[in-house]
């Protein structure tokens, strides 16, 4: 993709032992990937809606990691 965007996404993190959820931008011939929003623990049993603005302008992926 290129920038700027913004990125819109639904998540379930409900119970005792849910970890976290990190959602990462990867920048085209970068071999570090950024953390750009972390969410850690119970968020309640409902689906919650997410954004993240992206102000960076080249190419880059964005991926999730639990």
């Amino acid at each position: 993709m290129l920038g700027p965007k913004c990125f819109r996404f639904s998540y379930h993190m409900s119970g005792k032992k849910v970890g976290k959820l990190d959602i990462l931008l990867q920048v085209r011939r970068q071999q570090e990937d950024y953390l750009i929003w972390q969410k850690t623990g119970d968020q309640g049993n409902r689906w919650i809606q997410g954004s993240i603005g992206i102000g960076y302008t080249g190419e880059f992926q964005v991926e999730n990691k639990m």
